[in-house]
């Protein structure tokens, strides 16, 4: 059992400071994949957003194709966004497959360096076949949000290596009529509070799997961040907060950044921010450089799979990280 407990998160000022920070991760993370239990991977959009710029083009999509406007309030949660294209389910459930057979993985050369990890299983929030094709040689069974739990604490027969499609999964040729996934408001709530079996299964991986996180973006709209807090307040005790290298959660995330025109600066209160809602979950992150095309990601993938060549510090691993703030 893992125990955490809440502390203040790191408050970068420099670039040198994420130099200090990383490598200590990096090598924290490699232990834990090195150890005999393999751990699991927690992919999310980010590595698989197909012919849009991101999960918020894809609604956007949607929205026109089913006539709507793209935005009515500021504040409206992407959840909320495509639940408006609900209001015709026959026209919104065709909007998805019209989008979504355009989709492939955004990066091949990241989703091939995530192939040669080796996993015990895969948690995605996507609902394509990028992932099976991938690690179709491996043995990996696809298992629906409704069936997670259960596969996930079968004991009676041999673990099996699982591709968990918790959100819902589009296979080739489906029609819009068997369209099962969770995009809108009411479909989360369909899956998270109406069948509990899906939040039963996130609690017991987050308690019991090291679980390392790739392209998922830790939205407040998302149903984790709650999961996570929650059960890190419900294991809490009055000891410090375990070592780095107990921890058993770790995330790849790209650097905050502003752009003005091609120039990226670093946005450090955006970084200090997202360390302390980080500690909250009891979540390791690992930072990298989002520029070249996910070039940094892709090297530090490389360097897990091969983990037992050594650890790389963060600016040996495909470049150095955006432009710091400029100075006020």
């Amino acid at each position: 059992m893992f125990y955490h407990t809440v502390v203040t998160g790191r408050q970068y000022q420099t670039i040198s400071e994420i130099f200090e920070v990383s490598p200590k991760r990096i090598e924290a993370l490699h232990k834990q994949y090195a150890q005999p239990t393999r751990p699991f991977l927690f992919i999310g959009s980010g590595v698989e957003v197909g012919v849009h710029a991101g999960w918020g083009k894809f609604i956007d999509a949607i929205l026109e194709f089913c006539g709507l406007p793209l935005t009515i309030d500021k504040a409206e949660s992407q959840q909320a966004r495509a639940e408006r294209a609900t209001v015709d389910i026959k026209k919104y459930r065709q909007a998805i497959l019209k989008e979504y057979q355009q989709w492939e993985s955004i990066n091949q050369r990241v989703m091939e360096e995530i192939g040669r990890l080796k996993v015990q299983s895969i948690v995605t929030t996507n609902y394509g076949r990028a992932l099976m094709e991938r690690f179709s040689g491996q043995g990996f069974e696809i298992s629906l949000s409704r069936h997670a739990y259960g596969d996930y604490i079968d004991r009676a027969t041999p673990k099996k290596h699982r591709i968990y499609h918790i959100h819902g999964y589009i296979d080739e040729g489906q029609r819009a009529d068997q369209l099962d996934i969770a995009l809108a408001s009411s479909e989360y709530e369909r899956y998270y509070n109406e069948d509990t079996n899906l939040e039963h299964f996130l609690r017991d991986i987050f308690a019991h799997e090291t679980i390392i996180f790739i392209g998922l973006g830790f939205s407040r709209d998302d149903p984790f961040p709650k999961i996570l807090e929650a059960l890190v307040q419900t294991q809490r005790t009055n000891t410090m907060a375990p070592a780095l290298e107990q921890q058993h959660l770790f995330a790849f995330m790209n650097l905050p950044c502003i752009y003005e025109g091609t120039k990226a600066i670093l946005d450090f209160e955006a970084l200090n921010n997202a360390e302390d809602d980080f500690q909250k979950m009891g979540v390791v992150p690992i930072w990298f450089d989002p520029g070249n095309s996910f070039k940094q990601l892709k090297s530090m993938i490389s360097a897990l799979a091969n983990a037992d060549k050594g650890v790389q510090s963060i600016n040996e691993q495909g470049g150095e990280p955006p432009l710091t703030r400029s100075e006020q």
